[in-house]
């Protein structure tokens, strides 16, 4: 992170404060990320529209900040200076604490009303809530849950079938531990949401959604815990990395995430009154293979393709040398982490490939994000080398709603350069997107994922860099071949 100690901020002391603390926690933020905010209104930029907010059924993004703000939780993730990632209890409750391998207590604090006159929140609705995920489409994130016991109105023992310690990060502490009020989701036509909150109950509460255009957060009067620092919270819709870049410069957004191409020109120079952090994190971009497609169902075919693709061109040409490369997806830090792998670009290998598969005249399609410059470019490079193996690629952008919705439940596409936000923790997770069999990780998290495989999985990471994913059962399976975002790089305007 670059060194702010030479600035100085009008709002310093605000951002020191505890309800800073609040408001930025809430919203995934850390607090020294935030510099200003205009008449106590703070607008960030957000890539990609709200989908589904639903916690058992989402599909992530920008929905687990509106969750982290507006539905409490047992827990939150800590990152601490030295990389590691924790967890600490939240201020819904008055205990959190692992009793032994397989009971985690919990006692919330009493008088914390849900809105819309749904109550107070209580043991039975984390009861309700944990189960509920055992039945959703993001259940591996609760792989050893047996069940909730509820002790009384506030306290109950969440036991594991066997233990495991990313119950913490993976469950308890992520958007997956959001807890619901069970009284209105049960009125709820098949008990499943999309854009509107059945209850909110947090230091936010989102009080409009204008699609395509931004999500209003207000600062919650009924909130008990410490209040938050900014009044309200746009989250902009602004897709365009170009279109971002502009509205921060007219401060039109106070925090806005850039692409590298921008980033590699603003170390140079910031805009007034702004600084460029550098932020280590789970967001990554990768290019995945359907490996339902029919195109692409012989592993050969796989195999061509990602030894086909130049990574340090892509590196270079879309990312502007800033994204580190990796080499796997454990990332740095983390016990099973790697720093070479066991292929690279090798054109004349995809060839010989092809050629044994007895594949010729293929034809693919990758799908990029409209207006993601950065992922226009890395297809563009993916293209060319494909193209000099003998395959027709063809770039196709296409807009962030059907996308997102089609990446996680159509299987009519064989490749996409996706970019994602995962979780904090390198263990094995699986989402909506399961069928597209996204990666895998054996759970001992030391295996070869270009070898093992120990079910199909989403992988968040703090990682870095280029990376491929393998199959579940050993098979090379969709493969990530630009794992290039391991930063997210924001600017903030100060003063």
């Amino acid at each position: 992170m670059l060194d702010m100690s030479d600035m100085t901020i009008s709002r310093r002391d605000i951002l020191r404060s505890a309800a800073a603390m609040a408001t930025i926690t809430a919203l995934g933020i850390k607090p020294h990320q935030v510099m200003a905010a205009e008449d106590g209104v703070l607008k960030v930029r957000m890539v990609a529209d709200i989908q589904i907010l639903d916690p058992g059924y989402m599909i992530g993004g920008d929905e687990t900040t509106i969750l982290y703000a507006c539905t409490p939780r047992l827990a939150v993730p800590v990152h601490d200076a030295a990389g590691a990632w924790a967890w600490a209890p939240s201020e819904y409750v008055e205990k959190v604490s692992q009793a032994d391998d397989t009971n985690i207590l919990f006692v919330l604090k009493p008088g914390q009303m849900w809105s819309d006159n749904l109550g107070e929140l209580t043991a039975e609705d984390v009861k309700y809530s944990f189960e509920r995920m055992l039945k959703s489409d993001w259940s591996a994130r609760w792989p050893t849950l047996d069940r909730v016991d509820v002790k009384d109105k506030y306290s109950g023992v969440i036991v594991l079938k066997s233990p495991f310690v990313a119950t913490w990060m993976m469950g308890i502490a992520s958007e997956s531990g959001s807890i619901l009020p069970k009284v209105a989701v049960e009125k709820l036509k098949d008990k499943k949401f999309t854009t509107q909150l059945p209850g909110q109950l947090g230091p936010y509460t989102m009080v409009s959604w204008t699609p395509k255009q931004k999500v209003v957060l207000k600062a919650n009067p009924a909130w008990q815990g410490t209040k938050p620092a900014f009044a309200e919270v746009h989250i902009m819709d602004i897709e365009d990395n170009k279109a971002a870049e502009l509205a921060f410069e007219a401060h039109e957004v106070s925090v806005a995430n850039i692409p590298t191409e921008t980033a590699a020109r603003y170390k140079k120079a910031t805009p007034a009154q702004s600084k460029l952090i550098e932020l280590p994190g789970p967001l990554y971009t990768w290019m995945g293979m359907n490996t339902q497609h029919e195109k692409l169902k012989d592993i050969r075919v796989r195999k061509a393709i990602q030894r086909a693709v130049d990574v340090d061109s892509v590196l270079k040409g879309a990312y502007s040398g800033i994204a580190p490369k990796a080499y796997g997806v454990i990332p740095i830090g983390f016990l099973g982490h790697r720093d070479s792998s066991k292929y690279s670009y090798n054109p004349d290998e995809a060839k010989d490939l092809l050629k044994q598969a007895g594949v010729s005249n293929l034809s693919l399609d990758i799908k990029v994000l409209t207006g993601q410059t950065e992922q226009v470019n890395a297809g563009q490079i993916i293209q060319a080398n494909l193209v000099d193996i003998g395959i027709d690629a063809k770039v196709t952008p296409v807009d962030s709603g059907p996308r997102r919705l089609e990446e996680t439940r159509a299987l009519d596409h064989a490749l996409s350069h996706l970019r994602r936000s995962g979780g904090c923790d390198p263990m094995v997770q699986e989402g909506p997107d399961r069928r597209l069999e996204l990666g895998t990780l054996d759970r001992s998290g030391v295996r070869d994922p270009l070898e093992f495989g120990a079910g199909r999985a989403r992988y968040g990471q703090a990682g870095r860099g280029i990376c491929a994913h393998a199959r579940h059962h050993g098979r090379y399976g969709s493969l990530c071949l630009a794992y290039l975002r391991s930063l997210v790089l924001c600017l903030q305007r100060c003063g």
